[in-house]
């Protein structure tokens, strides 16, 4: 009998990045048609905030300025509502940022400029949600298989 696992994208992206989940912890996902922003405390999602839309969903010249825009949004959302400054520690720390996005080169420096804190692109952007999981997999006990 096989297991089925699931593991939040965002913790998965950490674990990928072999990242510090003591301390609170944001996670910019970019794909290509979803994007989205996680705070992590302790390794659980504790806020999250995304929208349908993604690196594949924009053209031009200005792509990569109105997803900034929305990215920078999302994070100001939860600034505001974030009663525990935990997402203010978290952007002081720096977020990870991972998905197809990652790899476009005028994105992050919009990202960092705008939220005015660091922004580490993990190792294989586009993959690290899937590496992530599959290594939460090997510490699973009994049998797991990935969907």
């Amino acid at each position: 009998m096989a297991a089925v696992l699931t593991v939040p994208t965002a913790r998965a992206v950490s674990l990928a990045a072999d990242a510090d989940l003591t301390r609170p912890l944001l996670v910019v996902d970019i794909g290509a048609h979803l994007s989205g922003v996680v705070l992590l405390v302790d390794g659980a999602v504790v806020d999250a905030r995304s929208v349908g839309l993604g690196t594949g969903d924009l053209v031009g010249a200005d792509a990569s300025e109105e997803l900034s825009e929305v990215i920078i949004a999302m994070v100001t959302s939860m600034l505001r509502q974030d009663r525990t400054a935990l997402t203010a520690t978290a952007l002081k720390r720096g977020a990870l940022l991972a998905g197809g996005g990652a790899l476009r080169p005028d994105l992050a420096p919009r990202l960092v400029a705008g939220l005015q804190a660091p922004l580490t692109a993990v190792r294989a952007p586009h993959t690290a949600a899937l590496r992530g999981a599959a290594g939460q997999s090997d510490t699973h006990t009994g049998p797991a298989r990935m969907l």
